[in-house]
């Protein structure tokens, strides 16, 4: 899907030039810019686990930690 979005008309052939890199590096940017964006706007709809309850796997938590300060510019 990103592919598709990054290059609309098809993928580059390899080698790709360094202009065409850089325009896929910012398409993966602003996609998880965009991603990230999304969470947070709608935190919601944000998962709570990586795999579905029960399943094995490492789970991420969506509170906040009460060690983790609350502004992140300040290191304590």
């Amino acid at each position: 899907m990103a592919e598709k979005l990054i290059f609309p008309d098809g993928r580059p052939k390899e080698p790709w030039s360094p202009e065409t890199e850089r325009r896929a590096v910012a398409g993966l940017i602003g996609l998880t810019d965009e991603y990230l964006d999304n969470l947070a706007s709608n935190p919601e709809e944000r998962p709570e686990t990586v795999l579905p309850p029960g399943e094995p796997g490492i789970s991420i938590e969506t509170t906040p930690s009460p060690t983790v300060a609350s502004d992140a510019t300040s290191w304590h």
